[in-house]
């Protein structure tokens, strides 16, 4: 049964043997064929259509959403949820994008939030919001942050190992990003830029470009620290750069890229922290 407003469809209603489809919004809006109990209440547009692939299914609106994984079967990614936004997909059993742009839970029981272009692949993953968050292992959570560079994708926060938590910031990593979501599990770092926490059990509590690489270590925070010993721990002290440095930078016999070094010792000091690691 359909209902027209000048004949165009706004509602269709498809009785199915255990529950009917019910497909609002936009005459183009569709639930696959052979799909039971699905729901679109509205929205989509004509070339940004929302469709119901898997049984259970429901897109609450937006455009260009999809609730199931289109892999040729009803069953295999049931109870999808998409709630509304744009270019949402919400692909395994149980998955959940509230809303946002181009956010994907393609996790068993993943969650995507909202945000933008943000990814929960792992079983149980969540991402809170924010921007080109990705969660890979499984029950990771990212609250929220995105790219320490906005334009550049790579400096995204990640967990990339089971258990991991980020809470915000920019290019943080949590878990070693080795390939296995299995060996380091339970990473944690809670904000700032630059952080990797890629021991189990590791802590990173924020600063910048810290890395806590032991098992069970923890640093809590500043600059350029590393903790890399079983259980060991840096409270965040600004790390002393190497012993003739200064003098060396002084004496004008180091420069970095494109910039010669500084002639004065407080100078020489703040232009070290500066520098990558690879060069310092």
């Amino acid at each position: 049964m359909e209902l027209r407003v000048n004949n165009a469809r706004v509602l269709r209603l498809e009785p199915k043997t255990l529950s009917p489809n019910i497909i609002g919004g936009h005459w183009e809006n569709v639930v696959v064929a052979g799909v039971v109990a699905a729901t679109i209440g509205g929205g989509g547009v004509s070339g940004y259509i929302n469709w119901v692939t898997d049984d259970y299914g429901t897109i609450g609106g937006g455009g260009n959403n999809q609730a199931g994984d289109t892999a040729g079967t009803a069953d295999d990614a049931h109870y999808a949820t998409v709630g509304g936004g744009r270019s949402n997909q919400a692909s395994d059993k149980y998955a959940t994008v509230g809303g946002g742009y181009q956010n994907t839970a393609s996790g068993f029981h993943a969650t995507a939030s909202g945000g933008r272009q943000n990814t929960a692949s792992g079983s149980g993953a969540s991402v809170g919001g924010g921007y080109y968050n990705a969660v890979a292992g499984n029950y990771g959570t990212i609250a929220a942050g995105g790219p320490s560079v906005v334009t550049n994708p790579a400096t995204c926060n990640r967990v990339t190992d089971n258990y991991g938590a980020i809470g915000g910031g920019g290019n943080n990593q949590a878990g070693d990003n080795a390939g296995t979501t299995a060996d380091r599990a339970f990473a944690t770092v809670s904000g700032g830029e630059g952080n990797a926490a890629s021991g189990s059990y590791a802590t990173v509590g924020g600063g910048s470009r810290n890395a806590a690489s032991g098992e069970c270590a923890m640093i809590g925070g500043r600059y350029r620290n590393t903790a890399s010993g079983l259980e060991s721990t840096v409270g965040g002290a600004t790390p002393t750069p190497p012993a003739g440095l200064l003098q060396r930078l002084l004496a004008g016999r180091r420069t970095a890229p494109a910039q010669a070094s500084p002639r004065s010792p407080g100078a020489a000091l703040q232009w070290w922290l500066t520098l990558p690691p690879a060069i310092a």
